[in-house]
């Protein structure tokens, strides 16, 4: 069989299709309700609506086991609970999605999960039931040590001794996959630490649920990230992504997403995979649902070939494709109060006093001086090349600026107007507002709206205790995990249209 590491990558589509126009910026963030009513009424070529509404039925009738991995603050546990929320307003009856357990190696996110809360539709459902840590401590000791001695950790070591050429690369997964389907590694009564229980708990337990078993992966990225390491497969995040595979392999899930940066080689999965799953793959930024900010991502579906999957993403694109109707400045709806005590904040941090000409603090007081500079060298750029086009500064949507990264022409003189990728440690700074993004702002910017936040009306905000969050983690939220919407739109279409083995069987 040919080496995984010489071939190539499929090519994905980009969502460009002849969509309708996105609903207004803060109708958005009531995208279940919208996503609920495309699912059961559109119809386009390659869905059938109506049996969308049958599968719909029975999967969250029987309820749908939700596992996830790489967690961050659960988006896909919000997904998954607005849906219910969503379903439930409709008046569909079940469990709908139930959230079996989660997992990430951060002690943050671990904290985040384990405060999570849903509605008490069922007392049962009222939080996550297990919080695991890394992958690698689900395994057994002998197989953890043997694993770690071939993948030893790259920030351990210089990068430039860990380029594997591709033979040496061969010989490590002929090793792993010498380790991992062992039958003594992914056992049915496996268990690991929960974090949520205080105890080993059943790694895979399924409770309170008939239905489909799917899995939410978000592949660490930083190994495959343009802006990372860039060590591929050389990588540390190769390990965790081998362990996820076999587990798959192993926990024969009937649905599964795994999510990573587009440069992650979709053919390992094939490559490891295929013969058990369909798998089809898809880059896609919030944009493509309507909303005025970019973060391509690749989403890999896989389904069981137990199960039938009645359509296909091309129809998924067909149904919740749309235009932006507003820019990225949209995100910059903070009140001015909270914009100030946010001010004030940094200028205690700094040690900046309140200018003596002036009542309350502007961006410019309380900002780094390295922001500053490479607020005015944008600026200048940008307005070097409105200049040589004739044109005149928009009153409106002007340019939107990451702060925290050098100064770039390419990204000085850019003339579209969204919000650029945003990163942990971005500072999106808006030319027109003329500050940059506040904490609860950046969360907005993936899907999510702060219980704490009365920025956006609506009956669909975070479900963790945001209350004792620094502004710096959630930062680090918003910039690494899943956006929800994106999430919620391909959780919702796979529950519609992926019938279960007992029923076609």
């Amino acid at each position: 069989m040919p080496s995984p590491f010489t071939g190539k990558d499929a090519k994905f589509r980009l969502g460009k299709h002849v969509c309708r126009p996105a609903a207004a910026f803060r109708q958005l963030f009531n995208w279940p309700d919208d996503a609920m009513h495309e699912v059961l009424t559109t119809r386009v070529e390659g869905y059938d609506a109506d049996l969308a509404g049958r599968v719909l039925n029975y999967n969250m009738a029987k309820g749908l086991s939700l596992f996830s991995q790489y967690s961050g603050w659960g988006a896909d546990i919000h997904a998954g609970e607005f849906i219910n929320v969503a379903w439930g307003r409709l008046g569909g009856q079940g469990p709908g999605f139930v959230f079996q357990a989660a997992g990430d190696i951060k002690p943050l996110c671990q904290r985040t999960l384990k405060s999570i809360r849903m509605p008490a539709r069922l007392q049962q459902h009222q939080k996550v039931k297990h919080v695991f840590k890394c992958l690698t401590a689900r395994l057994p000791p002998q197989a953890q040590q043997m694993l770690r001695n071939a993948f030893p950790n790259p920030r351990r070591q210089q990068a430039k001794n860990l380029r594997r050429d591709v033979r040496t690369l061969d010989a490590l997964l002929e090793l792993a996959t010498e380790i991992l389907p062992d039958p003594a590694v992914f056992t049915a009564d496996s268990k690991s630490w929960c974090v949520q229980c205080n105890k080993m708990c059943p790694t895979f337990d399924v409770i309170d649920c008939r239905g489909l078993k799917v899995l939410v992966a978000g592949i660490t990225c930083k190994d495959w990230s343009r802006r990372g390491r860039r060590l591929g497969c050389n990588g540390f995040s190769f390990l965790p992504f081998l362990i996820l595979v076999f587990e798959l392999r192993a926990r024969e899930f009937d649905i599964a997403l795994v999510e990573c940066t587009p440069d992650q080689p979709d053919v390992l999965l094939k490559y490891f995979l295929d013969s058990i799953f369909f798998i089809d793959s898809l880059l896609i930024g919030p944009e493509v649902l309507g909303h005025p900010c970019e973060r391509l991502r690749k989403f890999t579906i896989l389904v069981h070939k137990n199960c039938v999957w009645t359509s296909s993403l091309d129809a998924y694109l067909k149904i919740f494709a749309r235009t932006p109707q507003c820019t990225g400045s949209a995100y910059f709806c903070a009140p001015s109060d909270m914009v100030q005590a946010n001010f004030e904040r940094m200028a205690t941090k700094a040690g900046v006093l309140m200018p003596s000409n002036s009542s309350e603090y502007t961006w410019e007081d309380v900002c780094h001086p390295s922001q500053l500079a490479r607020r005015d060298a944008h600026a200048t750029l940008y307005i070097q090349r409105l200049d040589a086009q004739g044109r005149s500064i928009p009153t409106d949507g002007g340019p939107i600026w990451d702060l925290s990264q050098n100064v770039q022409p390419s990204t000085s003189v850019r003339l579209k107007s969204a919000m650029p990728t945003q990163l942990p440690n971005s500072a999106m700074h808006s030319s027109t507002v003329g500050r940059s993004l506040i904490a609860d702002e950046k969360a907005l910017v993936q899907g999510m709206v702060l219980q704490r936040s009365s920025l956006i009306d609506t009956g669909y905000k975070a479900l963790f205790d945001d209350a004792k969050l620094s502004p710096s983690s959630i930062a680090l939220f918003a910039g690494q995990g899943f956006h929800v919407h994106i999430l919620g739109s391909l959780m919702l279409f796979l529950a519609g249209t992926v019938v279960p083995a007992d029923v076609h069987s």
